[in-house]
Order: C-alpha cells, then sequence, then structure tokens
C-alpha cells in the first residue's frame, strides 16, 4: 500500500462490516484525489462531483472485492477512472478548464512568455488531439502525482507497459504542443 497504509486496510476491513463512519474517513481522506482526477479527466466539475459519489457508492457496495493485490488508493482510482470513461462515452460537448493541467505542460514545452489563458488553451488543444489511454496516463503521472507502479494499477496495465505508455503521451503532447506552435508560426 502507499499513502495511508497504515490505515487503509483496517478501514475497508471496516467498511467490509457495513461501518459508515469508516466509509466517511475514506471519503474524507481520498474526495480530492478522486474529484481531482475526476476533474481532469471528464473537465467538468458538476460531472466529476458526481464521479466522487458513484465512486464512493461503489466503495460501499464492492469492499469486499479489495483483495489486497494493490493499494486501495489504486483500486478507489480504478473506479473513478471507469466512472470516468462512462461518461466520456456519452455523446456530449466538453468543456477543458486547464489549471491542472497547465503546471505539466511547463514540463514539456517553453512557456516563459507565455500567459495562462494562452498555455490552457493550447493544452487543451493538444489533449484533444490525444488518445483516452494517453491523457490518462499524463493526468495520473504529472497532475495526480501516482507513481508509476500506482498508476498502472488504476489503468490495469504492468507497472513496465504503463511507464512506456507514459513516455509515448509525454512525446504525443509535446508533438501536438509542437504542432500548435508551428501553426502559429505559419
Amino acid at each position: 500500500m502507499t499513502r495511508h497504509a497504515d490505515g487503509d486496510e483496517y478501514w475497508v476491513d471496516r467498511v467490509r462490516q457495513g461501518d459508515g463512519a469508516a466509509l466517511e474517513l475514506l471519503f474524507r481522506r481520498y474526495v480530492n484525489r478522486v474529484f481531482g482526477f475526476a476533474h481532469a479527466m471528464l473537465r467538468n466539475r458538476e460531472e466529476a462531483e458526481e464521479v466522487v459519489t458513484d465512486t464512493f457508492i461503489r466503495v460501499f457496495r464492492f469492499a469486499a472485492d479489495v483483495r489486497g493485490q494493490g493499494s486501495f488508493e489504486s483500486w478507489l482510482l480504478r473506479i473513478a477512472r471507469n466512472q470516468c470513461l462512462d461518461r466520456l462515452r456519452r455523446p456530449r460537448l466538453l468543456t477543458l478548464p486547464l489549471e491542472t493541467l497547465a503546471d505539466s505542460a511547463r514540463l514539456l514545452t517553453p512557456v516563459d512568455e507565455m500567459d495562462q489563458t494562452a498555455l490552457r488553451y493550447l493544452v487543451e488543444q493538444a489533449l484533444d488531439q490525444l488518445p483516452e489511454d494517453y491523457r490518462t496516463a499524463l493526468i495520473l503521472r504529472d497532475v495526480q502525482g501516482l507513481s508509476a507502479r500506482e498508476a498502472a494499477e488504476v489503468v490495469g496495465k504492468g507497472e513496465t507497459a504503463f511507464r512506456s505508455l507514459h513516455q509515448r503521451a509525454r512525446k504525443a503532447l509535446r508533438d501536438a504542443l509542437q504542432a500548435g506552435e508551428d501553426e502559429e508560426n505559419e
């Protein structure tokens, strides 16, 4: 287990026994993490809030399914990821406030003279060009700060496969940002 490893197993066992207070403690411990992930994936505050609610309902309903093969946090974020992917499959208009991704983009392209609004727009355009698995990898590692092992658990891949996916995602984002810059300069 990772963060809060000393307490998660105990509290998950309590949730299995129907302890609502244990679920509330886990909710308080991870709500910001789940919300941040869902918001970055969905680009919509209201839907991210729904994902948080649905995720913790599923935790309560399916706590017996946690088998100790990974961390509780990885299992929790996997549930949130699946909730997000279900929502993304629904046809709808997406909007993307990218406060959380702007810092990641700083690692990929020089932005010293660029203001935050322009940066957010460029990152939004570049991310829209990426496959969903690339976007997920970038959000888990670069925004949420999960380790490669934790992120691999969330997406259901081996660590080596995830590291490769993450590197391809970074390269694709870098290429998309560069292509956008090249178009502006023409």
